[in-house]
């Protein structure tokens, strides 16, 4: 498989693969004959290209690491290839567009710990492929951003994990606010998406913001709200339709019927009558998790009301919102109010925002 001569590549790659050409054929031979197709001349052009192109920024920094370099890159590579995560037809673009984006931008860490960034990059990206309504490519473009900012293996991964929740996994939410107090401000506030300078002080205050109010995302500038469907402004408040989640299943959601929702413990659950799911929700994404289904064990009771003609009260705010008429259902969990109407598969969520 890997070929005796290859004069189109960097010459430090060349001689690794030269002399051990014959334990690569082996394990590239081992994976073959364990079920996996893998495309030789796919998998040769990668090694030409994106490989070629990391062994080559390895060598201009740290030539030592050139043959652990080229050794896990190749082995990482089979790895993807045999899950379809590499070559020719792929389950999805992004593992592809992570290695020719982020690895080239990590080449620091990538020298130091080649098998545990290529393959935890590849890894993390798949998975965040995965989950409904993420934004992977969103990730790819923190991560190349974010990468040369990072002294370490264990920062990068770091990292890694604030851009998850910016790109859609609002699961990570808790563990990310943690982790973006503990990084330092010039990475972390890039990894939410905040680019201009800010005060010292200030980031700790954003921070509380974020924390303090799930609908509140920084913007470049530092400061944003989220866009509206419907709103309505007083003084100080704002009650906007932020989300419509959900959808039939014949068409790719998850509800078989249309669904009512109900409030637990500050959480908010969803069922269709089959299925029961908690639904999170913040400025950056949503997850429906599957939980057991115990009938009646959650309280649909709320001080937030939607009476038939849509009105929301909320406190001392009120808005009409003609997608909420005759809604079936409705919970808060104190920031999110979530509403299902008997004639949709979706579930609207309203907050309200602080001015």
């Amino acid at each position: 498989m890997v070929e005796s001569s290859y004069t189109e590549v960097h010459p430090a790659f060349a001689d690794v693969l030269r002399s051990q050409r014959d334990a690569f054929n082996q394990r590239f031979a081992i994976r073959q004959r364990s079920g996996a197709r893998i495309d030789e001349s796919s998998f040769q052009a990668h090694l030409r290209t994106t490989v070629n192109d990391l062994v080559g920024s390895v060598a201009a920094i740290l030539p030592e690491r050139i043959s652990a370099v080229v050794s896990a890159l190749f082995d990482v590579s089979l790895d993807l290839f045999a899950a379809g995560l590499l070559g020719a037809t792929t389950k999805h673009p992004h593992v592809a567009s992570a290695w020719r984006e982020v690895l080239p931008q990590a080449t620091q860490l990538l020298a130091r710990d080649p098998l545990r960034v290529a393959g935890c990059l590849s890894n993390a990206v798949d998975y965040i492929a995965a989950q409904p309504d993420s934004r992977p490519e969103d990730w790819v473009a923190t991560m190349k951003e974010v990468s040369p900012l990072c002294d370490s293996v264990t920062q990068w991964l770091d990292a890694g994990k604030v851009a998850a929740w910016r790109s859609g996994l609002v699961q990570y939410r808790r563990a990310a606010l943690r982790l973006a107090r503990q990084l330092p401000q010039h990475l972390s506030s890039r990894c939410v998406g905040v680019r201009s300078e800010l005060l010292e002080s200030d980031w700790p205050k954003l921070l509380d913001r974020m924390e303090v109010d799930r609908w509140f995302a920084p913007t470049e500038d530092g400061w944003e709200t989220p866009k509206a469907q419907n709103s309505h402004q007083s003084a100080s408040e704002t009650l906007m339709i932020v989300r419509r989640v959900g959808a039939f299943r014949g068409f790719g959601g998850p509800c078989v019927r249309p669904p009512k929702v109900a409030q637990q413990d500050s959480a908010l659950f969803v069922s269709d009558g089959e299925a029961r799911w908690q639904l999170l929700a913040d400025a950056f994404g949503t997850l429906w998790h599957r939980v057991v289904f115990q009938p009646g064990s959650a309280s649909s009771k709320s001080k937030v009301t939607v009476d038939a003609n849509g009105l929301v009260t909320w406190g001392d705010v009120q808005q009409t919102f003609s997608e909420l008429q005759d809604a079936s259902s409705c919970a808060c969990d104190g920031q999110t109010l979530a509403v299902t109407l008997n004639t949709s598969h979706f579930v609207y969520l309203v907050a309200r925002l602080v001015n």
